[in-house]
């Protein structure tokens, strides 16, 4: 007996091998521990977080690789533009960031310091972007006739554990450096 529209029992097979592969496929990119529950100062509930599976955690080093080599290739001076533009982009959103970290139990004068520095921690970056280089560099003396330099260069992938508080700040703090010498993280 063959199904409708199945030429006959091999490619029956072929479509359940098939479906089988999709089944297997399905289950490997649920995320393993689910989601779990974000709650404010007062064990209100705020957001739903969704915890990722090592699965995720792949997929997400491979499109940071993708994106490495460019990302290094670009000019300090670009990348500096780049990181004051988030900057500027934050200052515009200052309210609501505020907000969300009041949301999280600070009070109203902690969460505005909470912001104004981690602006301030963005300038900081972007200012450094292209000056690095000039102060890690150096002519290495030599006893021959050829010149060394040491010249630094983006590691490339690199893994970032951000503390849990301060938040925003610890973010960014523990991001920039990476991203600002040319690697992706």
């Amino acid at each position: 007996d063959v199904a409708p529209g199945v030429d006959g029992p091999s490619e029956q097979l072929d479509d359940r091998r098939r479906r089988d592969a999709m089944q297997r496929d399905r289950r490997d990119r649920e995320p393993s521990d689910g989601d779990a529950r974000s709650v404010d100062g007062k064990g209100r509930h705020r957001a739903n977080l969704c915890r990722a599976s090592r699965k995720d955690l792949r997929d997400a080093v491979v499109k940071a690789r993708a994106v490495q080599e460019k990302w290094a290739g670009q000019s300090g001076y670009l990348r500096g533009q780049i990181l004051y533009r988030m900057a500027e982009m934050m200052e515009s959103r200052v309210p609501a960031f505020e907000s969300a970290l009041r949301g999280s139990g600070l009070s109203a004068a902690a969460a505005r310091g909470v912001v104004r520095a981690t602006i301030d921690r963005i300038v900081h970056f972007a200012g450094w972007s292209d000056k690095y280089q000039a102060l890690l560099s150096s002519v290495n003396p030599v006893a021959s006739s050829y010149f060394d330099f040491s010249l630094p260069e983006p590691t490339g992938v690199v893994g970032v554990v951000a503390p849990g508080s301060p938040a925003l700040l610890g973010l960014v703090s523990h991001v920039l450096p990476v991203i600002v010498s040319g690697n992706s993280c």
